[in-house]
């Protein structure tokens, strides 16, 4: 610990301290506001929505989130790694971006083709019309084709360190949502409004985004063949383990879906917002320290004492957030409302879970940040030997066990990719 705290002040002069003192207050204030807004919003959500209308709900977000990831398969990490090189280089940086967008333009129509089906029948065995299960379909496009776009063109300011047009874009995004949910669903409480009032302020914020990215990037650029290349290896290995992800990583809304009722599913997903309170230090880790860990030289000890403060940087994060859980347990379930009162230990394990998918995410980033991408078939097998072993213990057909399966899947992903980038780091 002693030698791991001296290579820290030896790494950070004074006058960088300072400048990571104003990034992090800057970043973190205003992404204080974002989650703030966006935990408010949520919340309204939940309370205004019947139960049946937020397992509607919830599906159609998870299925958001299958399809975005689908449709990176890596690109977003791989414009990190390669816009890393090139940062300082308008053109390059343009064609990184260029090549980035077409490639996720095209991964995107089979995305939604493969996804959009899978969320028809859920939605149509959980009960929702032929009408409201169309209506809801629709509604995702408007934050798929922000989506699509949005996440590569943060890569600029990220990468340049522009934080504060970047958050300004998203408070502003934020704020929008919050007003049109409050206003739209007081007066049409349904499924397929709450996804419009989620995606119509992104489509508004994507189009600023643009602006603030190509002020540092060259917009007239083409794709490049060679830059092309690079990224279709990073998504050949990446592609295996994306697909399992979006397997496993909903495991427990699919899980819940097939053998569990309607109002288990709308408690998954109720329990789960208090989690995503830990979303604000993932947002604050992709957009100050993950670039920083890409631009770093291939130095061993300057990786190595990066990696190691985030694990512990990590841990104490989630050891905090879990006391104040379980101190305040009863007070969260009755903001929810009374339909989700009694559900403690469940959403007690549900926000460990979350923070475990924080630390999950935060060593993933890091590693691909660099290139360093896991053997899929090696991290496909351990993980589906531990789901596996983890359905056959616990009883995925209750809320509890599903969450206690989830805790033990999460926690041997995590230690693998941990253990692959202090090996990565080892072997330089």
């Amino acid at each position: 610990m002693n030698v791991t705290v001296e290579k820290l002040r030896a790494n950070l002069p004074h006058s960088k301290v300072q400048e990571w003192i104003k990034l992090i207050s800057i970043t973190g204030l205003s992404q204080a506001v974002i989650q703030g807004m966006g935990l408010v919003c949520g919340l309204f959500i939940i309370r205004i929505l019947t139960p049946q209308e937020y397992a509607f709900y919830t599906l159609a977000n998870t299925m958001l989130g299958t399809m975005m990831i689908l449709a990176d398969c890596g690109i977003g990490n791989s414009v990190m790694a390669q816009g890393g090189k090139v940062w300082q280089d308008r053109q390059k940086l343009g064609v990184v971006l260029a090549t980035g967008l077409e490639l996720r333009k095209k991964l995107a129509v089979v995305s939604f083709l493969v996804v959009a089906p899978l969320l028809a029948m859920l939605l149509l065995q959980h009960g929702a019309s032929p009408l409201n299960t169309g209506l809801i379909l629709m509604a995702l496009i408007p934050a798929f084709m922000a989506g699509l776009s949005d996440t590569i063109l943060e890569v600029v300011p990220k990468l340049t360190q522009q934080i504060v047009p970047l958050q300004r874009n998203q408070t502003l995004v934020s704020i929008n949502r919050l007003v049109l949910a409050v206003v739209a669903l007081i007066l049409c409480p349904w499924t397929y409004v709450a996804m419009l009032a989620n995606g119509l302020p992104r489509v508004y914020g994507n189009q600023k985004l643009r602006k603030i990215a190509y002020a540092m990037a060259d917009e007239n650029q083409k794709p490049d063949p060679i830059v092309r290349q690079q990224m279709f290896k990073t998504i050949k290995r990446v592609l295996p383990e994306n697909i399992y992800f979006c397997l496993s990583g909903q495991l427990t809304i699919w899980l819940t879906s097939i053998f569990g009722t309607t109002m288990a599913l709308a408690s998954l997903g109720a329990i789960g917002r208090i989690g995503m309170v830990i979303s604000l230090f993932s947002t604050l880790f992709s957009t100050l320290f993950t670039p920083r860990f890409a631009r770093l030289p291939a130095q061993k000890p300057q990786l190595f004492t990066y990696a190691i403060s985030t694990l512990i940087g990590t841990n104490v994060l989630v050891l905090g957030m879990m006391l104040m859980i379980w101190f305040f347990s009863t007070e969260l379930l009755w903001i929810l409302g009374e339909q989700y009162q009694g559900l403690e230990e469940e959403m007690i394990l549900s926000v460990f879970n979350s923070c475990l998918s924080f630390v999950l995410g935060c060593f993933f980033s890091l590693n691909v940040s660099r290139g360093w991408i896991i053997n899929p078939i090696g991290y496909i097998l351990i993980s589906v030997s531990t789901t596996v072993l983890s359905m056959w213990i616990f009883d995925v057909s209750t809320l509890t066990g599903v969450l206690q399966f989830n805790t033990v899947v999460l926690s041997v992903q995590t230690a693998s990719l941990l253990a692959y980038c202090l090996y990565r780091i080892h072997k330089i």
